[in-house]
């Protein structure tokens, strides 16, 4: 599944400059992905609706999963070029290299956490918690 994840973002990532213009900057851009992540976290935990048959639902939730790879693989572009458009030219060597290195540091922090929680409770705990997760930061995206 995370080599599907992978081969699904990286492909949008060839397109992100042409998703940019298209939707009319970086911060519109940012904005829809984020929504789209929250969207795709939300399939991904709720209970299958009484119209599917429960032997399709679980096939829905691995697609709605490796569909995240989409926005992911979007979003970086999108910030780097929103940081160069932002922070003097001066400073752009600096202000992707700290972007690059408190983006790994923190999604390590997350990645420790969620196994460590998922271990001692159980995915169908920490699932709910990540979609909490999203969905706050979807909010505090769209409020930026």
């Amino acid at each position: 599944m995370v080599t599907l994840w992978i081969g699904v973002g990286a492909l949008a990532g060839f397109g992100a400059g042409r998703l940019v213009k298209v939707l009319g900057g970086e911060v519109r851009t940012l904005k829809l992905m984020f929504t789209i992540e929250a969207m795709l976290f939300l399939i991904a935990n709720i209970p299958p609706p009484h119209m599917l048959s429960l032997s399709v639902w679980p096939m829905v939730r691995c697609v709605a999963i490796v569909a995240t790879g989409l926005p992911v693989f979007v979003t970086f572009p999108a910030i780097n070029g929103l940081l160069g458009m932002r922070m003097p030219h001066r400073r752009l060597g600096m202000t992707y290299a700290l972007n690059l290195s408190l983006g790994l540091m923190v999604s390590s922090l997350a990645t420790y956490f969620t196994g460590y929680a998922a271990s001692m409770m159980t995915i169908g705990v920490m699932l709910p918690v990540l979609l909490v997760v999203a969905v706050v930061g979807a909010i505090a995206c769209l409020m930026l």
